[in-house]
């Protein structure tokens, strides 16, 4: 009887150690009391919740911490993949594992960028984003957070050696390291370009631009028609980063990348300089004068939008919106990818 008595109560030590660990754990590592031990429900919750507890997050707020999901004001980082999509279909080629060698380098990539990002947000500014939700909200303790945000970086170190050992293109390797870099002194501090103007309106162009070369050059060496596509995709995004900052106007706490003002004034001009770079790179393809006519239909559609109005955040999440006119880039995508882009 002895002997069951001890073990008896070695195994309610053993639970309340575990209570205890995930009671420090839920309340950022502050000393608390167990709970009283007269539960029963306990024994089958604590060794599987107790010790870690962003296993008990959902599917739906891992992929909006690692922002492959919108959540409120903040877009999902998933869309820069498409340009990925653009400039290997551009290249003219069949080369599906030259896609998804990029498509998963990429994607580990923006996951850390993601997370990284609204990490120092939080703990900088102390914007709100999903991370400072889950944090506040008991869902994810401080500690776990940084460590989670550097997790997709084994993976992307992986996917970049493994696509630029096969890339046709030499410099895709570079280009892999450079925004990798890049990004991870976007945010972090002390460099954090994101807080400083205007490296930090630059940053999703430069990135944006970058990722058609990295698809392109993946799968086929770049050529005349490459750099032209770049830089219109570049162009495009600047005009989309001006949406971004006018859109931010009524989010608390966020970092103004641009004057409201610059931005209001740059919104109109964008679309109308898009167009004439378009009109120039033209003499080197005329599927390029697509790009006039998308550029005058932006500018229309910009018309019709108040930085003040719920319309623009709606415009911003809705890709088939007129007012970034994408189907320029899918004829671009159709025509290479039917090889009269080489």
């Amino acid at each position: 009887m002895g002997t069951l008595l001890c073990s008896r109560h070695r195994r309610q030590a053993w639970f309340d150690s575990l209570n205890l660990l995930r009671y420090n754990g839920e309340r950022g590592g502050q000393a608390i009391e167990p709970r009283p031990s007269n539960s029963t429900t306990r024994i089958t919750i604590l060794p599987i919740a107790g010790v870690f507890t962003p296993c008990a997050l959902s599917l739906v707020e891992w992929l909006q911490f690692y922002r492959l999901q919108d959540w409120e004001h903040k877009i999902n980082l998933t869309r820069l993949l498409l340009y990925v999509v653009l400039g290997w279909a551009a290249a003219g080629t069949t080369n599906i594992q030259g896609l998804l060698r990029a498509s998963a380098a990429l994607a580990a990539v923006l996951m850390f960028a993601g997370a990284w990002s609204d990490y120092w947000d939080f703990r900088i500014e102390g914007q709100r984003n999903r991370l400072s939700t889950l944090v506040q909200g008991g869902r994810l303790p401080v500690r776990f957070a940084l460590p989670l945000a550097l997790a997709p970086l084994p993976a992307a170190a992986v996917f970049m050696w493994a696509g630029s050992r096969v890339a046709v293109e030499p410099a895709v390797g570079l280009l892999l390291v450079f925004l990798l870099g890049f990004l991870a002194l976007y945010a972090a501090p002390p460099v954090r370009f994101k807080a400083r103007v205007p490296f930090g309106f630059f940053a999703a162009p430069i990135g944006a631009a970058a990722t058609v070369l990295i698809g392109w050059g993946m799968v086929a060496p770049w050529n005349a028609v490459t750099i032209p596509l770049a830089a219109l995709v570049l162009l495009f995004h600047c005009y989309a980063e001006c949406l971004h900052v006018l859109d931010d106007v009524i989010v608390p706490g966020e970092t103004r990348k641009l004057s409201v003002q610059a931005a209001q004034g740059l919104v109109r001009w964008f679309p109308l300089g898009s167009a004439a770079c378009a009109a120039i790179f033209s003499v080197r393809h005329p599927m390029f004068l697509l790009g006039v006519l998308c550029g005058f239909v932006r500018r229309r559609a910009l018309s019709r939008l108040q930085t003040h109005d719920n319309r623009l955040h709606a415009a911003r999440t809705n890709l088939f919106n007129p007012v970034f006119c994408l189907p320029e880039f899918l004829a671009y995508a159709i025509v290479g990818w039917l090889g009269a882009l080489r």
